[in-house]
């Protein structure tokens, strides 16, 4: 009997200092009942981005404000699916309003179509010699017997894949019974280099240092199936997002000043959205007010962060070999649950070492409080996890 395909995706992977994390979570396939709003909000923002990236194919829709109309009607659609069940504690309202801010602010950072564009799938893996034709664009007419223009490939002799790599899935065998799969956000190409990046969109609360973003693994894991499926992709990003984003200017009648005090928002901004009368103010002493907003506002990179990393053959080697060690140690974990044991519970270390209470400290890190039954818990606090 061949060997059962073991399907998996980087979280499958990513998750593995905890043995009954990986058991919940992957092998029972559970979640908690209570949606966290964060993760709401990344995943509306990623839909609406897509669609963001899409229209900047358009020739209607190269400017920025083509770009927000078309991420703003995605982000609607996207809301207003009947799968979506949104709990209690989530407005949906919330969402809108945060991701409307966030699309409105980041797109034009992003300077689609000015510094960057969406790579086509036929720009990064080498064409395929087209199985219609073997090779040659023309078959025989059916009827005929004429050559005619093959239609599979368009006559080129080679398989022509047009589609835009954004959202870009991906499923890659890596052993006879091991096949890597994921969802890359976007692969864009940079206009000045004219090399290829693989992006992933980050929305969060507080940017990361880079020697901490990285430690993930996530880019340099798919950069390394791509390139085992034929790519030649070297640069890496991890586009940071912060939810809050830059706030207009605010005064008022009480301030005896303009008031630069220490708001959420960057010094173009705040000065952008002056009232007009206040922006003579400041403009008539505009060193002395740079300076106080310097002091007392954000710098630009507080919302918008990107983390680059490059990855030669050797890092592209060792990410391979570090997929194969995870690898085993799932087989591990699949072979321990499928003899009725139960697998670890091992602090699942964050980057500073400490557990990070996983989604399941129910059962792990708080059973005083919810009591020792763990059939009863998760009957009550989790749920068969959705496809979405």
């Amino acid at each position: 009997m061949p060997p059962q395909v073991l399907y998996l995706s980087h979280s499958q992977i990513r998750n593995l200092a905890c043995g009954r994390k990986f058991e919940y979570q992957q092998l029972r396939q559970l979640e908690r009942n209570v949606s966290a709003l964060p993760l709401e909000i990344g995943k509306t923002f990623h839909a609406a981005m897509a669609a963001a990236l899409h229209a900047s194919l358009d020739p209607l829709g190269l400017t920025n404000e083509a770009m927000i109309a078309a991420a703003h009607n995605d982000m609607e659609d996207y809301l207003q699916q009947p799968q979506l069940e949104f709990e209690p504690d989530i407005s949906v309202d919330e969402i809108r309003s945060v991701v409307s801010a966030m699309l409105h602010y980041y797109i034009p950072l992003i300077e689609l179509n000015k510094t960057w564009r969406v790579a086509n799938a036929n720009e990064i893996f080498p064409l395929e010699k087209c199985e219609g034709c073997h090779g040659y664009g023309e078959v025989p007419d059916k009827t005929t017997g004429e050559l005619i223009e093959c239609e599979d490939c368009d006559g080129q002799g080679q398989w022509h894949d047009d589609d835009p790599m954004i959202e870009y899935e991906f499923a890659v065998k890596v052993t006879e019974d091991v096949v890597v799969k994921g969802i890359v956000d976007a692969v864009l190409i940079h206009l000045d280099s004219n090399e290829p990046h693989i992006i992933d969109w980050k929305t969060m609360r507080t940017p990361m240092d880079k020697d901490v973003a990285l430690l993930d693994g996530q880019l340099q894991l798919y950069a390394a199936m791509l390139n085992l499926a034929g790519a030649k992709i070297r640069n890496v990003m991890m586009w940071q997002m912060n939810k809050q984003t830059p706030k207009p200017a605010t005064i008022t009648p009480a301030k005896k000043n303009i008031g630069v005090g220490n708001q959420i928002t960057t010094w173009d901004v705040w000065f952008d959205t002056l009232p007009m009368d206040k922006k003579v103010i400041v403009a008539n002493d505009i060193e002395q007010w740079k300076k106080w907003g310097e002091e007392k506002l954000h710098l630009p990179s507080y919302f918008s962060h990107q983390i680059s990393d490059y990855l030669d053959e050797t890092a592209n080697a060792l990410a391979l070999e570090n997929l194969q060690s995870q690898v085993r140690l799932i087989n591990y974990y699949i072979g321990e649950f499928n003899e009725g044991r139960a697998l670890p519970a091992i602090a699942n270390a964050g980057f500073d070492g400490i557990c990070t209470w996983c989604s399941f400290k129910m059962i792990c890190i708080e059973p005083r409080r919810y009591g020792t039954d763990e059939a009863l818990i998760l009957q009550e606090h989790y749920r068969a996890r959705k496809r979405r």
